[in-house]
């Protein structure tokens, strides 16, 4: 009878442990701080008149440094 409440501690104590995983290891979050997925209702034809949506397209001035 001993042996078996030993066992049965050690299962819970296992157990107990396995449920503190922090967030950012735990495969199961996915979502924190995230917003709900959305759609924009554009048509692609009207993209351009459209004041939300912003081009990236273009020239782009990087400044590379050997060390910041």
């Amino acid at each position: 009878m001993r042996i078996y409440i030993f066992l049965l501690t050690v299962c819970f104590t296992f157990q107990m442990r396995a449920q503190q995983v922090p967030d950012w290891e735990n495969p199961r979050v996915v979502g924190i701080n995230k917003e709900e997925y959305h759609s924009t209702l554009t048509l692609p034809s009207g993209k351009s008149s459209c004041e939300e949506i912003v081009s990236l397209n273009g020239r782009w001035k990087f400044y590379w440094s050997p060390d910041p």
